[in-house]
């Protein structure tokens, strides 16, 4: 945490005399079981001499859902051994996340440009739900031995962290190519990765393991509003 926050006073000193672009755009992503509505408002610095360059800070909301969606194990710990990832079946996940966003842009005319941009940290709030929880080998052969599970409760991870390697929780990001076809107004198109996370009331997992993620690859398209 304290990583973080020291970046982010950095990047504010660093920039704070570069021009300013601000914007805001609202995006719609599918994938092959899910999909994801976003708003995302965004303040840029412009910088290098010709000012192609925008990075900046932002603050997205987003609505997640998706059908019959797997789970599996979180924590990296976790991760080291295959035989040791569980997975949890959601039929109908649903989350509400808030955070604070981080940005980047090429522009390479006055019209278009292409850009990135990740949720740095934030918070996530959605109903508990009812899932099916399936053991890892490891799992099966534990003293005493962990067996499936049906309609075991699990509720979304309340807190979103980017910590290069240990994430937590929901997180998004975005790659992108935009078009700006007037002077306010534009259109982007491109690839979001939408993660989503799981806590068991019960700590069901292999070696005491309770926290399940999924990563979604969608398909996103967006409208955005230049304020400046």
């Amino acid at each position: 945490m304290k990583y973080f926050f020291s970046l982010f006073v950095v990047f504010l000193t660093v920039f704070s005399f570069a021009q300013r672009e601000h914007h805001a755009d609202i995006a719609y992503s599918f994938g092959e079981n899910s999909n994801t509505f976003s708003g995302n408002v965004v303040k840029n610095f412009k910088v290098l001499k010709s000012e192609k360059l925008h990075l900046g800070v932002g603050a997205r909301a987003g609505y997640f859902q998706g059908k019959d969606v797997s789970y599996l194990t979180a924590p990296a710990k976790h991760k080291k051994s295959k035989d040791g990832i569980d997975t949890v079946m959601v039929s109908k996940p649903m989350f509400i996340s808030v955070g604070l966003t981080l940005n980047a842009s090429y522009h390479f005319t006055p019209q278009w440009s292409v850009g990135c941009n990740v949720d740095a940290i934030g918070f996530t709030f959605g109903k508990k739900k009812d899932s099916d929880f399936y053991p890892s080998l490891a799992s099966q052969n534990e003293d005493p031995a962990r067996k499936k599970l049906t309609n075991e409760q699990v509720k979304p991870s309340q807190n979103n962290f980017l910590l290069l390697g240990n994430n937590k929780g929901t997180l998004y990001s975005e790659v992108f190519a935009r078009y700006r076809y007037q002077e306010r107004y534009s259109l982007k198109v491109g690839y979001s990765f939408i993660t989503t996370e799981y806590s068991s009331k019960n700590r069901i997992g292999h070696d005491n393991n309770y926290r399940f993620r999924n990563t979604s690859g969608q398909i996103m398209i967006g409208f955005g509003y230049s304020f400046i």
